[in-house]
């Protein structure tokens, strides 16, 4: 047996020699990975029973079906039952235990199922929420334990998370009076803070600091999600969700399709040889270039950020980044927002909503073919900085 703080490089590689071989993290209480040697991998927590009082064992699944990230937010929810006398394998409780956050939470999360963001807010329940207040007693819930979850997601730089984070409490709190598990609203009266609008861009030595540093620190998959993103300005989470029926390598071009999209219109985004020669790199599997969420990258981004050369950015940030280098480059607001599609830009005026049909699809790969260009310049990779060209408004 041994202790150790688990990476999900370390978790892919590892193999055990003649016998099942168990390795403890050292960062989330009593969970496990069993590594046999036929090399089955395995994840359980183990837990003292509360019923019993015994040494107990939890299975939590197999790796890779279920991630690094997953296995801990799964033990740590175990855990909080536990801590309030259930035993995770039954979810049974003893009649005199007192209802807990973490019970709230899972009375919730059954009946939401339905919901189309229900697994996005499950995650930030399960990493937000259940670490921090999971144990707490209902009847002792006060509104300071909702700014405890909140001020530990703006510490660590996630403004946006904190936000959904408030409605997340909110209506699970709404859920607990309404069922009669709350005596009343403890999150009347609270207000969300008021949205940053971040500004945050990398400059030339910035982003060449963190080019290379990324597949060191945060791994090669998702490396190479954030190079992609920052290469052609499209969001996290439509890089992650590529497939190979959206790439057209003979045409150099990938489609984005409206139900992926933000704003629910399809998209075309020219490959530059940059974007291909990144994308000629992934490991498909069943038709996706990634497996990564979008969580799991803004968590690996949290958890590494002190070994990253470069603080303080998100990976939305690299789209800021993308653009900005873009209009430094002298490419028009019109042919940046068409390649980012903005359409609160491409479609801002009566003219360009209505009578405009025109794609922009050859200034779109003109915008990208020099913005690939000056990053390979600024990251090393010896190509020529072009000149500024002017694009048609």
């Amino acid at each position: 047996m041994a202790r150790v703080s688990l990476t999900d490089r370390f978790v892919a590689t590892i193999k055990a020699k003649k016998v099942h071989s168990d390795f403890f993290d050292s960062k989330t209480a009593g969970l496990g990975l069993r590594v046999s040697p036929a090399g089955h991998k395995a994840w359980s927590l183990i837990f003292t029973s509360p019923a019993t009082g015994k040494r107990a064992r939890l299975s939590l699944g197999t790796y890779p079906a279920t991630s690094l990230a997953d296995a801990r937010a799964l033990a740590i929810e175990a855990r909080g039952k536990v801590e309030a006398g259930t035993d995770p394998r039954t979810n049974e409780a003893p009649a005199s235990t007192a209802m807990t956050v973490a019970d709230l939470i899972g009375s919730y999360l059954t009946l939401a199922r339905g919901l189309r963001s229900a697994g996005e807010i499950e995650r930030r329940l399960r990493f937000d929420v259940l670490p921090v207040i999971g144990g707490i007693e209902l009847a002792k819930l006060h509104r300071r334990d909702v700014h405890r979850v909140l001020d530990r997601a703006i510490e660590r730089g996630a403004p946006a998370t904190a936000r959904r984070l408030f409605t997340d409490m909110r209506t699970l709190v709404r859920f607990g009076v309404g069922r009669g598990y709350l005596d009343h609203d403890i999150m009347s009266g609270m207000k969300a803070a008021a949205p940053k609008v971040r500004d945050r861009w990398l400059n030339d030595d910035e982003i060449r600091l963190l080019w290379h540093a990324w597949p060191e620190v945060v791994g090669d998959e998702i490396a190479l999600a954030l190079k992609l993103a920052l290469v052609t300005g499209q969001r996290i989470g439509e890089v992650l969700g590529i497939t190979t029926s959206e790439i057209d390598l003979a045409r150099a071009v990938w489609t984005l399709p409206a139900e992926r999209s933000k704003n629910k219109f399809s998209h075309t985004i020219p490959l530059t040889q940059m974007a291909l020669d990144l994308i000629a790199q992934a490991k498909v599997i069943d038709g996706r270039l990634f497996r990564a969420s979008v969580v799991k990258v803004a968590q690996t981004i949290t958890r590494w950020r002190h070994r990253l050369p470069v603080t303080g950015w998100t990976s939305h940030d690299l789209r800021r980044t993308c653009c900005t280098h873009m209009a430094m480059l002298g490419i028009s607001p019109l042919i940046i927002g068409n390649v980012v599609n903005h359409r609160g830009t491409t479609r801002a005026t009566v003219t360009l909503s209505t009578y405009v049909a025109y794609s922009f699809d050859r200034e779109k790969r003109e915008a990208l073919e020099m913005w690939a260009d000056r990053l390979a310049g600024i990251v090393g990779a010896g190509a020529e900085v072009l000149p500024m060209r002017r694009h048609r408004q």
